[in-house]
């Protein structure tokens, strides 16, 4: 982490388009669309926390942003930061990708990896726990739909 925040620190000297168009620019985004893969929480929070207006850069594949990642990936810990951004949240919730897809699409999906899934064992575990996912993800994108509508 240390030596995240010395490069974050040098990237943050540069102007800011460089940072939020990473498709076209000089510095790819790519790197937290890796650590929503992975579930590496702590990398995101620390880039997050320095740029906050990254939590609306999509990957360039599929149109995602690190939430929708997060959610086919099924880590909630990652998921569970939309909750500390306010209003913004109801706005990514409903974001769709080039499918088509909101983040209730994704979390009824089979899941992308089994990680997020470690510590739940059995298969009728599993699915229960798959339930659970989408009845969270359910309610919380309903409401955003409801204020947006």
């Amino acid at each position: 982490m240390r030596l995240l925040r010395k490069i974050w620190k040098q990237i943050m000297k540069m102007p800011r388009e460089h940072i939020l168009n990473g498709n076209e620019g000089i510095y790819s985004p790519q790197v937290l669309f890796v650590a929503a893969e992975m579930g590496n929480i702590e990398f995101l929070v620390e880039i997050i926390s320095q740029c906050p207006d990254l939590i609306w850069t999509t990957n360039a594949n599929n149109n995602q942003t690190i939430f929708h990642v997060a959610v086919s990936h099924r880590h909630e810990r990652i998921y569970n930061l939309l909750h500390e951004m306010g209003s913004m949240k109801d706005l990514i919730t409903i974001h769709e990708d080039k499918e088509g897809n909101n983040m209730l699409h994704l979390a009824g999906m089979t899941p992308k990896n089994t990680n997020g899934l470690h510590h739940v064992r059995g298969d009728i575990f599993k699915m229960h726990w798959e339930l659970l996912w989408f009845k969270v993800i359910k309610s919380l994108t309903l409401r955003s739909v409801d204020i947006y509508i």
